[in-house]
């Protein structure tokens, strides 16, 4: 594991952190264990404690598909002949939240800053909490109006450059010499994560439950989509590799397929038939 992280810092912070705290979690479960003993049951076994441990399927997949992953570098290096692995566990539904303009004002009201004005940077921007958190002042174009991120911050390894919209520039321009590097900071500190009694204290007074911080992209994506935006623009704006991967974020509102379903019925008037012919 050690090796793999020295050989993968090219990849993002967020992943970086990620397959360390992975590791962490792994080391007494596997410490004296040589990598042929590490088996499918071996890999079951992991995904059975964590599991037990209350994580859900998609971590308990990650987890176990990174030592697969790992395994299977291990034969690249020839350390093994061949690497162990298990077929994922099957997900839940992908889960549908976003909130609606008057919802997400309500948030604002109840959040305090610095949470606020991140949060209202991710209503405008889509960005994900480690790109808001990790912004730093270099990213900015105040001149242009545009942030621009390297590829090895983006959770999808490709750089982004975005424009602002104008009350995305003005949240960035109040937070000027509140600190040398971050955008966005507390108590002259990099905010690392979204403060959980903040968070959810804000959520139960502005009534709203089952809403994570991720949710935020999901309602940026969302309302652009009611808007009309393209889908190709839309995933330039918010940095996905594909076209599927926007559908899973932005969704529809009952008004917005009402309207494009208003008329239908009229397919058997005379009118639509006379014209349509």
């Amino acid at each position: 594991m050690h090796r793999w992280l020295l050989l993968g810092q090219h990849r993002s912070p967020e992943t970086i952190r990620r397959e360390s705290h992975i590791h962490t979690w792994l080391r007494p479960r596997l410490k004296g264990m040589p990598l042929a003993t590490i088996t499918n049951a071996a890999l079951d076994e992991l995904r059975m404690q964590k599991l037990e441990e209350g994580a859900g399927p998609r971590t308990a997949n990650y987890v176990v598909g990174l030592v697969s992953t790992i395994l299977a570098a291990a034969v690249d290096w020839g350390w093994l002949h061949r690497a162990a692995r298990l077929k994922p566990l099957k997900l839940p539904p992908g889960r549908v939240r976003w909130l609606t303009h008057v919802e997400a004002a309500r948030l604002l009201e109840e959040l305090t800053s610095p949470l606020k004005e991140m949060a209202e940077f991710s209503l405008e921007t889509g960005l994900r909490w480690s790109n808001v958190s990790g912004l730093r002042w270099i990213h900015v174009n105040d001149r242009a109006g545009t942030i621009a991120i390297d590829a090895r911050e983006m959770k999808a390894r490709a750089g982004l450059c975005i424009p602002l919209s104008p009350r995305a520039l003005a949240v960035v321009r109040k937070q000027r010499d509140r600190h040398r590097t971050w955008v966005f900071s507390s108590q002259g500190k990099k905010v690392q994560r979204p403060p959980r009694l903040a968070w959810y204290g804000a959520l139960e007074r502005a009534g709203l439950d089952d809403f994570r911080w991720h949710d935020l992209r999901h309602t940026w994506a969302s309302w652009h989509a009611q808007r009309g935006t393209p889908m190709i623009v839309l995933q330039q704006l918010g940095g996905w590799k594909s076209p599927s991967m926007v559908t899973r974020y932005a969704h529809l509102d009952a008004r917005t397929l009402a309207a494009h379903v208003a008329g239908f019925s009229d397919w058997n008037s005379e009118n639509f038939a006379q014209n349509g012919s």
